[in-house]
């Protein structure tokens, strides 16, 4: 498995653009699986994930990493291209760039949707200890930023998102989500207007 996959087609990006093609490629990050495994880990029907396996692996999302026989039939396992994908920053050049954006924009809240369901559940569960300042943390931030803090702030995110990747997965360890999203909000927004 790569480390990146740079996903230079909107096709593949609109593909990620579902929140189940989502699990079925972070169930097939622990381990290579059937369909019919991967079923059994979200917890619903094989046949529900067969169209799925099908648009992702046409997108070179997952590839098939082995087969073994089952009931007198041949079943194959997956596993995703790589660890990471990356939007190709080239697609949003040109006169298809809104087109390609709203196709980001769709895949990102397709990535919110996933973490807002995991949040929720894990609350109604009691499974996330929302008072551990060291393990869980909420926030939406709006920092005003000077034009060479931004890419400093990028720069060292990257790094230490890329050390933590890189560190040695522990099978016993805790998956934690992190959902990011790093961007300008404009012009400078000026506080709100004091009364006199």
């Amino acid at each position: 498995m790569k480390k990146t996959l740079l996903l230079r087609e909107p096709h593949q990006v609109r593909v990620l653009a579902h929140p189940l093609r989502m699990r079925i490629i972070e169930a097939l990050r622990a381990q290579e699986a059937s369909p019919k495994q991967v079923a059994e880990m979200l917890g619903t029907k094989p046949t529900r994930l067969y169209h799925h396996f099908s648009a992702l692996e046409e997108a070179g999302l997952i590839t098939v990493t082995g087969t073994r026989p089952r009931r007198g039939a041949v079943e194959r396992l997956y596993q995703p291209t790589a660890r990471s994908f990356v939007v190709d920053r080239a697609l949003f050049e040109g006169r298809q760039r809104r087109q390609h954006g709203a196709d980001v924009t769709s895949a990102a809240s397709t990535m919110f949707a996933v973490t807002l369901d995991e949040l929720r559940t894990g609350i109604e569960a009691g499974t996330i200890p929302l008072t551990d300042r060291e393990r869980v943390e909420v926030a939406s931030l709006r920092l005003p930023l000077s034009p060479r803090a931004l890419p400093r702030l990028m720069r060292q995110l990257r790094k230490l998102l890329k050390d933590f990747q890189a560190a040695e997965a522990h099978e016993d360890g805790e998956a934690v989500r992190l959902t990011l999203a790093l961007f300008p909000v404009g012009p400078k927004q000026v506080g709100p207007r004091q009364s006199r």
